[in-house]
């Protein structure tokens, strides 16, 4: 099967945006996983944002070290960052960092349970990375390796 690199993109965004909120991170009754509406990357960061927003990072790309012809699909090993942000309330700095990294560990689960036929997703060698931007919110990075073939031409 083939997929191209923006459906990859769309298909992971699907599916962390489907991944219901457990207590153990939820801040208020209206958190959701849901899309940020602007990409969450360092260029543009910090930026209004919203507890659990997340953007899936799919700038960086190589094509896997085969032999590859003209018209032929292209294999493509492409590491994806999904980047997240867990807001720090003043009064529970601490407890919310530890929210985040809850979380995490939800949404890695919830995507390594998940392995549709043209993707082949695994973790990174480096993981994740937690880091505070602005005073209220910490932006947490997971890093992931996507394995797809784009359609041959």
């Amino acid at each position: 099967m083939s997929i191209t690199p923006w459906e990859v993109r769309q298909q992971i965004t699907t599916r962390i945006a489907a991944l219901v909120v457990d207590p153990s991170y939820r801040q208020n009754a209206a958190d959701a996983w849901r899309e940020s509406k602007n990409p969450l990357i360092p260029e543009f960061m910090p930026e209004p944002a919203a507890h659990l927003a997340f953007f899936v990072d799919n700038r960086d790309g190589q094509i896997a070290p085969t032999r590859q012809n003209a018209g032929e699909a292209i294999r493509f090993e492409t590491p994806i960052i999904v980047r997240y942000l867990s807001r720090l309330r003043p009064d529970a700095r601490v407890s919310d960092w530890d929210m985040a990294q809850k979380a995490l560990v939800y949404l890695i689960q919830h995507l390594l349970g998940w392995q549709p036929a043209e993707i082949d997703l695994s973790l990174s060698p480096s993981t994740y990375a937690s880091r505070v931007v602005g005073a209220d919110y910490v932006a947490v990075e997971l890093r992931l390796t996507v394995i797809y073939q784009t359609p041959a031409t």
